[in-house]
């Protein structure tokens, strides 16, 4: 019967040299599936003497089993002969080469290829069964060694060891004499000097005699491992708020002096502990790398930073010293002083004294106080939006009213940093509350608002009067949860409470007009929050909402919405507690950034994550379903603390390089973002504000006095009525030190 397997050989004539990095020992096998199967094959190499069942492997061939492949189809093999497969040299012996079916035993195919065995070109080899040894200063090391008689004579051998300067090498186990053909193996020994000048030692054994042509040796490394002592010690373990720094008062040092007195390299660095850490801002310092058995002292500086109080008395702060070693060897570190505890004083700013004197004036101050007092608003506030020079900002609330705040930076400010202006919008104009606004791109002096009956309106900042207005008739009392402008300010995309996102053509302005809405759909589920990207290859409206669904909508193509499920396997800890999604889970906030290539998203678990958009565009331009899509997610805050602080909130600086986030524990936490590229993000920034924020923003500009310096402004609204701003300097000192904070 004709076997429906073809094989076709390159080589039927092979050579084999052994030890050698000749090519004449290997060849290329194609096989052409000519049966009416679908099939996979293998291919196998006998030779005549040797044993059916033996586990020798003389031979490699790749891949081991192809995959299964239609009729007609070609598989590719390649095989390399790697040894000689019986004890011949310089003949040629007869091999077999069989090509069949995994799934049918009836398909194959055999054919006889020659191989030529000729005589090695070494007569000794030698191998070291272990490469890697480690040991420490002035320990024995035994090195196994492994040596063939690969010739037909007996043959002397001297073992030469190499690579391990100033090392003990007894000679006693160095030579040897060994049959035709045999295997040995001995030990070889060194012991580590008690001050070894490296940490790592690459070696070289070589085996020596005169039958041997070419020199046969085997390398391998030792490593020595670190132990000892690392000191060290503060002078300046007390220190006094404010300082002596004129330019940082409420900023203080800690040095701290490192001695190295072990054997290998260590990185050190310093963590303060106790109850008082989290009552000030400690800046994480870089790391010190100390030299091996270095006497030098090396300097590592802690940076903690306090406000200072108005009233009360002196405050007291004790930090326990907390040194570690990247390294996680044995070497232990030990204070040279018995106390390992700094200290902070910090005096109010208004001396004891005059606190007496104020006591005597509170019916004075209480006036003075009230003069003072601004309105603001009446319910919480939805929203806050900075203006480009972070000069102003707008606010909306459930009051049913848009305030106007100047930043104030004069000493008659309030205490949220900000002077009311006035109120743009009353609840004569307003009918329902307000839920966002945002400014309208090329267009900084007017802004939309989406109120809770489903209307949407553009305001005018500079003349403080109503646009234009939107709305159709079965939007009424479906609330517009988010919206956004396209690059060009003429298309407003607006979110809905009941799942619809509609696109609104500005160009024409009126109440109520059925023909400026373009286009719409219906995403299924409670839109939360909304984003705009507006890539040529794709352009995407971004949503996401209740059951953390997010969905992608091609707004001008497409009447289908994508939807990429909220994935939570890869969060960094692994034991960290993952919650059961349900319908009270929400993607709160989300941020279409960095030329609108990558999004951020936050949930109200208290969760942080990033997504590359070119990854989900692939995945809807090739229609992969979301379930086998991999949008690239990464991690930027996880809640490890398992209490779920809901984030309601996120926000970017217009160049991409901070990002804040605000939510029901009441704290701002701001990140740089490092890199953009692999959206690393570092916590530089957290603050405790009291109260439960509902929208925050933030603005990056220069200060003006010192060019040097940069100001984040970042403005929150509370479920106590109230809009405040935040302000945090970025000077080139802090961004050395690397500063960092604990934003879990």
């Amino acid at each position: 019967m004709k076997s429906q397997i073809i094989t076709k050989v390159t080589k039927k004539q092979l050579t084999l040299i052994p030890d050698s990095l000749s090519e004449d020992n290997e060849f290329d096998v194609k096989v052409i599936n000519g049966s009416n199967k679908f099939t996979s094959f293998q291919i196998e190499l006998t030779a005549r003497g040797l044993e059916e069942k033996s586990d020798f492997d003389w031979y490699k061939v790749e891949p081991a089993i192809c995959t299964k492949n239609p009729p007609g189809s070609e598989t590719d093999f390649h095989i390399a002969i790697t040894k000689p497969p019986i004890p011949a040299y310089d003949s040629t012996i007869d091999l077999i080469l069989t090509t069949f079916s995994i799934e049918d035993e009836k398909l194959s195919h055999s054919q006889k290829i020659r191989l030529k065995v000729e005589s090695p070109r070494k007569n000794i080899d030698i191998q070291l069964p272990v490469k890697i040894f480690r040991g420490k200063p002035g320990e024995k090391i035994e090195i196994p060694v492994t040596i063939t008689n690969i010739s037909p004579h007996f043959t002397d051998i001297k073992l030469e060891l190499s690579g391990l300067e100033n090392f003990e090498i007894p000679n006693n186990n160095l030579n040897l004499q060994l049959k035709p053909t045999t295997t040995q193996t001995i030990n070889v020994y060194c012991k580590i000097p008690q001050q070894p000048t490296k940490t790592s030692y690459n070696f070289q054994i070589a085996a020596i005699s005169q039958n041997n042509v070419c020199q046969s040796y085997d390398e391998g490394n030792l490593e020595i491992l670190s132990y000892g002592i690392v000191e060290f010690e503060c002078h300046n373990s007390v220190q006094n708020i404010p300082n002596k720094d004129g330019e940082k008062p409420n900023l203080v040092c800690y040095e701290l002096e490192f001695t190295n007195h072990s054997y290998s390299r260590q990185q050190v660095n310093v963590n303060l502990v106790g109850k008082d850490v989290n009552k000030c801002d400690v800046y994480q310092s870089e790391n010190v790398l100390l030299k091996a058995s270095d006497n030098k002292k090396a300097i590592l500086k802690k940076y903690v930073r306090r406000e200072r109080p108005w009233f009360g008395w002196k405050r007291q702060f004790k930090f326990a010293i907390s040194p570690y070693l990247h390294s996680g060897s044995e070497v232990e570190i030990k204070s040279q002083v018995d106390s390992e505890t700094l200290t902070l004083n910090v005096s109010p700013i208004i001396p004891l004294f005059l606190q007496f004197l104020g006591l005597l004036s509170i019916p004075l101050l209480f006036l003075f106080l009230n003069y003072l007092r601004f309105p603001g608003h009446t319910a919480p506030v939805t929203s806050v939006r900075l203006t480009d020079i972070a000069g102003t900002v707008i606010s909306g609330s459930s009051d049913r009213t848009i305030r106007r705040w100047q930043v104030n930076d004069t000493l008659l400010e309030n205490q949220n940093g900000l002077k009311h202006e006035d109120r743009l919008a009353s609840e004569s104009e307003i009918k329902k509350a307000v839920r966002v606004i945002r400014f309208r791109p090329k267009h900084r002096n007017q802004v939309a608002v989406g109120l809770e009956n489903g209307e949407i309106q553009i305001w005018d900042l500079s003349s403080g009067k109503l646009i234009s207005r939107y709305l159709q008739f079965k939007d009424e009392k479906n609330r517009v949860f988010d919206l956004d402008f396209t690059d060009d300010a003429q298309t407003l995309i607006a979110a809905y409470g009941g799942g619809q996102i509609r696109q609104w053509n500005l160009d024409k302005p009126s109440l109520m007009d059925f023909n400026i809405r373009l286009r719409s759909i219906n995403s299924k589920f409670t839109i939360s929050t909304l984003g705009i990207s507006e890539n040529n290859k794709l352009p995407l409206v971004v949503v996401a909402g209740r059951y953390n669904n997010l969905g992608f909508w091609d707004w001008q193509n497409e009447n289908s919405i994508y939807r990429l499920s909220y994935k939570k396997s890869n969060i960094a800890n692994k034991n960290s507690f993952q919650p059961i999604l349900g319908k009270e889970s929400y993607i709160t906030s989300l941020i279409v950034t960095d030329k609108k290539n990558f999004l951020i998203t936050a949930d109200n678990k208290g969760l942080i994550k990033t997504w590359n958009l070119n990854k989900i565009r692939e995945c809807i331009i090739n229609q992969i379903e979301s379930d086998n899509c991999e949008p690239g997610e990464k991690i930027i805050h996880d809640n490890k603390n398992q209490e779920f602080p809901s984030i309601r909130s996120i926000a970017i600086t217009e160049d991409e390089s901070y990002l804040a986030s605000a939510g029901d524990d009441g704290y701002i936490r701001i990140w740089q973002i490092k890199s953009r590229q692999d959206r690393e993000f570092s916590c530089i920034y957290k603050k405790q504000t009291g109260a439960k924020l509902n929208t925050v923003d933030i603005k990056l500009k220069k200060v003006a006095e010192k060019n040097e310096e940069e100001e984040l402004l970042i403005a929150t609204g509370d479920d106590n009525f109230k809009v405040k701003l935040y302000r945090e300097n970025i000077n080139q000192e802090e961004k050395k030190v690397g500063k960092n904070a604990n934003c879990n």
